[in-house]
């Protein structure tokens, strides 16, 4: 299965626990309110079949403050309680060249290779 395509079942994972989540980074630019989870394609591990999530934690915000973190925190824990998150750890993420990156929280998971299920 494509690596983008099992990104999107990924998202849909988060989505169907109530999480605002896509594979589209055009949509996360848009993310309403408190933000959402976009999911890049995964690094692929051919020899161990496995795959090596780190998706995005995105605030509605650009704003790096002690609210943001709130929200961000928030939403990775939320992410922990669908996938089996391994780490999170905080950093910036630039979803359009133009405009200034995002304040994030990275989670990490390694899952079976993903097939797809749908």
């Amino acid at each position: 299965m494509s690596l983008y395509l099992c990104a999107r079942e990924v998202a849909q994972s988060f989505v169907g626990a109530g999480i605002e989540a896509t594979a589209d980074p055009r949509v996360a630019v848009t993310f309403p309110g408190p933000g959402g989870v976009f999911v890049p394609p995964p690094t692929r591990d051919h020899l161990n079949k496995l795959d090596t999530w780190e998706v995005v934690c995105l605030a509605g915000t650009r704003t790096a403050d002690l609210t943001t973190l709130r929200l961000l925190s928030d939403l990775a824990d939320r992410v922990a309680e669908v996938a089996p998150v391994e780490s999170t750890r905080p950093g910036l993420y630039q979803l359009v060249s133009d405009q200034p990156p995002h304040p994030v929280l990275f989670c990490t998971f390694t899952t079976p290779e993903w097939r797809q299920t749908t």
